[in-house]
Order: C-alpha cells, then sequence, then structure tokens
C-alpha cells in the first residue's frame, strides 16, 4: 500500500510539473520581453558559454599543470579560479593562432584545445564531467557546498544568520543591485569610448586584415591583450553578435571574480564580514558601473585575489602556497601592464619570504616565459619590450585626475559625476586603509610583502594622478586583507564597522543605478529603440561615423583623423588612439606634403577622413577630458593642411567630417 501511495504521489508531482511547465511556456509566449531577449542575445549567448567552457578548460590544466611542476599538489576544482586563469591564456593562444592566419576555421582551434584541456585536467586533475561544472560553479563562495543549498539548510555558510538576518538582506540586496545593472549594460551595443577606441577595435581589425598585424598609430595595440584578443573567435564565427558576446564573456568574468571575493573571505573571515566585504568590494563604482563592458578590469581583479590568496593561504587550509601561483602569475602578466608591478611584488614575496628552491625558482620562470608573450612581439615590433612607453611619442596619462589640490584630487578620485566609471567610492580606500593602520608591519611574511608593496606602489602611482582605474587593482588586495582585520576587532567596534561599510555599499550601489539609469537601456530592451538609435542617441559621434563609412568605396583603406572609435566602421580604417597625438603628429610631420602623401601610398591608404572638431592644437599635458581629443603639433598641421590642398581630392562633406581621396 506505502509503495502505491509513493507512485501515486510522485505521478501527481510528475503532472503538477508539467502544468507549471505549460504555464510558463505561455507566459512567455505572450511576455514579449523574453522573446525579444532570446531573438537578440541568444546567438551571442550560445557563442559566449561555448567559449567560457573552453576557457575553463584552458584554464583548469593550466593549475594542474602548474602544480605539478611546482610539485604541488593541485588546489581544490574551482571553476572560477579556472575561468579568470584560463581567460587570459585562451585569448593568448588565439592571438598566437591569429598572428600567422585569421579565419573561421583557425580561430575554432582555441576552442577545440579547450574543449581537449577539460578532458586532460580529467584525467590528470581529478575534474567532475563537463556536464556537472554549472554546479560547481554556484558553490565557490559556500565551503564547495553549493550555494542554493546553502542557503535552504545552512545560511551561516555566506553570512545569514537567519533566514531575515541583518547581515544578509541589505549585503544581497547590493550584489544583486549590481549585477542586475550589469546585465543591463550586457544587453546594450559596444558605446562606452574605451570599447569603441581599442579594447574592441583591435580584434575586429585584426579580422578585417586576415592576420594579427602592427598597428603602429595605435598605441593600445602594444599593450598585453591576452583578455581582447579572446574576442577574435567571436569577430570571426559571430561577426553580428561579438560585441554582445564579448559583453556577456566580461559579464562571466565578473561573476567569476565575485566568486573568488567570497571563497577568499569565507576562508578566513565570519560569514557576515565575508559577505559584507564582498558587497563592499563588488560596489567600488569604478568596477561595478563596468561590469557588462568589455574592459578587462573585473579578470584582473580576480587575478589579483587569486594571487593573494596562493601567496598567503588562510592558516586552516593545507593547500601548498605554489600550487597555482605560477599559473595566476602567467595569466596576468597577458591581461595588463597594470598587473606587472603586482606580479613583482609577489615574485619578491615568493623569493624573499622563502629560501629559493628548485620550486620556487621554477614557478616563477615558468610564468615568465608564458607571461611575456606581448613584450616578445613588442620587442620584434618596436623595439622596446613594454611598448608604447619608456619610447619616444608614449601616450602621455601623467596629470590625468589633477584637480590642482591634493584635497581636490582626492575628493576627485573618490567621486566625480562627470567620470562615474572612474569613482573609487567609499569602501575601497577604507578597507586599505583599515589593513594599513592595523597590520603588524614586523612580521615577515609573503602577506605583508606583497600587500605592503602593492600599496606602497599604489602610492607611487598616486604621485602622476593616473586614471582611477589603474588603482584598483593595488588597493584591491589590501582591501581584502582589510576586511579580515575587521573581523578581527572587538565585537562592538566589529558591529559598527560592518554597518558603516553596509551603508557605504548601498551608497555605491545607488550611485551604479543612478549611471545605469542615464544610459537608459529599457527602450532598446523592450524593442522600441533599435541598436542604431541607441547608439545614435548614446554617442555624439556615431552619425558621423556612420555617414562616414556609407560614403568610403569597397575595397578603400582610410586613415581617420580626429577621431578614436573606429569599431563602428565596416570598411578598413587605421587611427590613433586616446592621447595618441603624438603618434599622429609623428606620422603626419613627413617633411613636405609630398613625403607625406607617398607614406600614405606606401601604407596602401586610399582615402583621408577628417573629424575637424576633436582636432585641435598640441599641448604639454593632458587629462582626463582631453582623451577624446587629437592634439597635432603645428608642423604635423601645416604638413597636412598642405597634403590636402595638393594632393587630395575631396569626395565628401559634413558639418563633423569631411572625406578626401588620395591622387
Amino acid at each position: 500500500m506505502m509503495a502505491e501511495r509513493n507512485d501515486r504521489d510522485a505521478w501527481r508531482g510528475y503532472a503538477a510539473l508539467a502544468f507549471v511547465i505549460v504555464v510558463i511556456a505561455v507566459f512567455i509566449q505572450r511576455f514579449v520581453l523574453v522573446p525579444l531577449l532570446v531573438l537578440r542575445l541568444g546567438t551571442a549567448a550560445f557563442g559566449a558559454i561555448v567559449e567560457a567552457v573552453a576557457i575553463v578548460g584552458i584554464g583548469g590544466a593550466a593549475r594542474v599543470l602548474f602544480a605539478k611542476l611546482s610539485s604541488s599538489p593541485p588546489e581544490r576544482e574551482s571553476v572560477a579560479a579556472d575561468f579568470l586563469v584560463g581567460y587570459p591564456l585562451f585569448g593568448t593562444l588565439a592571438f598566437l593562432i591569429g598572428a600567422i592566419r585569421i579565419s573561421q576555421v583557425t580561430m575554432m582551434v582555441p576552442i577545440v584545445c579547450g574543449f581537449a584541456a577539460l578532458v586532460l585536467r580529467r584525467r590528470i586533475g581529478h575534474l567532475e564531467p563537463p556536464a556537472t561544472l554549472w554546479l560547481r560553479a554556484s558553490s565557490e563562495g559556500a565551503g564547495g557546498r553549493g550555494i542554493p543549498r546553502a542557503l535552504v539548510k545552512d545560511p551561516g555558510l555566506i553570512g545569514i544568520q537567519s533566514p531575515m538576518s541583518l547581515h544578509f538582506w541589505p549585503a544581497a540586496a547590493v550584489i544583486i543591485t549590481v549585477f542586475g545593472c550589469g546585465l543591463l549594460a550586457v544587453q546594450t551595443p559596444p558605446s562606452t569610448l574605451d570599447e569603441l577606441a581599442y579594447h574592441l577595435t583591435i580584434p575586429k581589425t585584426w579580422i578585417s586584415e586576415g592576420r594579427a598585424i602592427d598597428l603602429p598609430l595605435l598605441s593600445h595595440s602594444y599593450f598585453p591583450l591576452g583578455i581582447e584578443s579572446a574576442d577574435l573567435p567571436f569577430f570571426s564565427l559571430l561577426p553580428d553578435d561579438a560585441g554582445y558576446a564579448s559583453h556577456l564573456l566580461h559579464f562571466f568574468a565578473a561573476i567569476a571574480a565575485l566568486l573568488v571575493f567570497l571563497r577568499f573571505l569565507g576562508r578566513r573571515v565570519s560569514s557576515s564580514t565575508a559577505l559584507i566585504g564582498t558587497a563592499a568590494m563588488v560596489s567600488v563604482p569604478a568596477l561595478a558601473v563596468t561590469a557588462g563592458w568589455s574592459l578587462v578590469e573585473w579578470p584582473l581583479i580576480g587575478l589579483c585575489i587569486l594571487l593573494a590568496e596562493s601567496l598567503a593561504p588562510p592558516e586552516s587550509s593545507q593547500q601548498s602556497e605554489l600550487s597555482s601561483c605560477g599559473a595566476v602569475l602567467a595569466a596576468g602578466l597577458l591581461t595588463k601592464y597594470t598587473f606587472w608591478p603586482i606580479g613583482t611584488a609577489a615574485i619578491v614575496a615568493i623569493l624573499v619570504c622563502d629560501r629559493p628552491t628548485r620550486r620556487s625558482v621554477t614557478t616563477v620562470l615558468s610564468a615568465l616565459v608564458i607571461g611575456t608573450v606581448f613584450p616578445l612581439r613588442n620587442l620584434i615590433l618596436a623595439g622596446n619590450p613594454v611598448a608604447p612607453f619608456l619610447s619616444a611619442h608614449s601616450p602621455n596619462v601623467s596629470g590625468y585626475r589633477d584637480s590642482g589640490s591634493i584635497g581636490a584630487t582626492f575628493a576627485g578620485y573618490l567621486f566625480d559625476g562627470r567620470f562615474v566609471d572612474e569613482a573609487l567610492g567609499i569602501t575601497l580606500v577604507v578597507l586599505a586603509f583599515v589593513f594599513a593602520v592595523t597590520n603588524d608591519w614586523q612580521e615577515r611574511s609573503r602577506r605583508n610583502l606583497f600587500a605592503g608593496g602593492t600599496l606602497l606602489l599604489c602610492a607611487a602611482l598616486c604621485l602622476t594622478t593616473p586614471s582611477a582605474r589603474i588603482l584598483v587593482p593595488y588597493l584591491a588586495v589590501a582591501a581584502l586583507f582589510g576586511a579580515v582585520a575587521v573581523d578581527r576587532f572587538d565585537p562592538g567596534a566589529r558591529r559598527s564597522m560592518l554597518v558603516a561599510l553596509t551603508i557605504a555599499a548601498l551608497l555605491q550601489s545607488f550611485v551604479v543605478v543612478y549611471f545605469t539609469s542615464t544610459t537608459d537601456p529599457l527602450p532598446l530592451l523592450t524593442g522600441r529603440m533599435s541598436d542604431e538609435q541607441y547608439l545614435a542617441r548614446s554617442r555624439r559621434s556615431y552619425p558621423a561615423i556612420r555617414w562616414t563609412d556609407a560614403r568610403l568605396p569597397d575595397g578603400s583603406q582610410t586613415l581617420i583623423i580626429g577621431l578614436h572609435e573606429l569599431y563602428e566602421f565596416d570598411h578598413r580604417v587605421r587611427g590613433s588612439g586616446n592621447f595618441d597625438g603624438e603618434r599622429m603628429s609623428a606620422y603626419l610631420s613627413a617633411g613636405s606634403a609630398d613625403a607625406l602623401a607617398a607614406r600614405l601610398r606606401s601604407d596602401h591608404f586610399t582615402h583621408l577622413a577628417l573629424f575637424a572638431t576633436s582636432l585641435v592644437p598640441q599641448m604639454a599635458t593632458a587629462s582626463k577630458m582631453d582623451e577624446r581629443l587629437t592634439r597635432l603639433s603645428p608642423q604635423a598641421a601645416t604638413t597636412l593642411q598642405s597634403l590636402l590642398a595638393r594632393s587630395a581630392t575631396p569626395v565628401a562633406r559634413s558639418g563633423l567630417a569631411a572625406i578626401y581621396k588620395l591622387r
């Protein structure tokens, strides 16, 4: 009888489930936003998920191989860590293949290698079958037990003392708000200056050329491009959806970084401090508003925290300290120049605190061999491994945020309504300060050398008043250790500090919501506005770009002068990037109009396009407000005017742009 009753209950349950599915299907069919979302992002989402799995495979295999190389047992499986490590490694593999040839076939090779790496890691690193990877991904912040199950069975694991805990709801609201706004940004076409000037422009240009070529006028093309090169398969295989697919992949990186934050703090502090500390980190405006953009800040921050965790594991950990340090170092060096000083601090911590051993030296050297792919390329192309810096025509980025006085500059770094995506906010600076003033600096440890080194590097960088986003990874390491220090305060001070951090995180989340509202993505997401209409409203230069591109003939190659946002051009174009006025001036200063015409023809240019509103005289300094301008020297301006008069024929002119054909 009991068995029959159980069978009946089971069938009733299945029948109820079937009814729920039918109702959901009818609702989705009637609710037009869901079909619109699938139509707009379905292909991009599929491509992003496939590439993300390949990235996880490459990152996981790299972590296991580095652990074996250093004779260390591998760390426990972590899809978040595998993704963050694999992201720039995957991109570098795509770049190396693209340096030979870019085609749909060749750009499938990194993806196939990634899936093969999944099989390899399963054989050598005890990884579950790929079908269960998504289950593992949800467990990063809950001691490996899965966040959904932790919420129900053991809420204390991720900061919930009871279902209605005051510790949980504000912090959870901050995290949900930040990533909800990020998800909205994912669904908008690329429209930020840095995306349009180089992050997406460089791989798209390589696609049009059929190879990863040198772009001497664009200084950013000499940066480490491990993350940007990961978009090459998108532009090759999904050209119409590449921007959206890139946004989704970067959003996955933001989620991976979130899980790394949770894991780092969850292994060192109480659950409430871990959750509030994570909310404090992810709500930093310079990070939060870029969660859906194709920038490198989120993967870079995640790698910095992975490096800190590898160098200074919690006291309860039984893992080898060098088990994945080499893989993280290599990945960071391939991500951004900003990581190089941080990586140097890590190497010093490894080699100084313990007597150098064969293991540690092998780990460091292996990371350097892999991480110097782009410096070696720069050495070959430009004769300078750290190009475009420390060379002629380096982009002038000092004084980028100088406001005239120390107080005004500091306040501008915390928040400036003109540059919300550059704001450091409250929590990052506060937690870094807490660590600096409460840490026992007399202790000789890897943690002190590494975190202290990043703070000193940050202080040195502040003297040059650079972009605020450059400072974020340096402060992030100290800030997470600052959250650990907060957990060791006496109970009263700890509670007060957590309340203050929660309020600060909520304020920062309001800034993120405000910034998202200014972009007004809802008309686009609801189908009331097309991508073209959205971009025309968002970017003043977009109508002029489309006007210019429509009048360029097939087979042309055009030098764009006065505009950096080259991503939206469908024809072959070249130009300079942010703060590259000196490079453009040097190129145009050929001595005479005839010499400049000969130079342009030898570089296969057929047309020139001038955007005069962004062409201004050269100045000695640059600031944030100047990054959209092209500053030409008097000699370059004179030579260009002479060329246009003697060796070029006007083709078309509008209020913002003029097109000339070289004779």
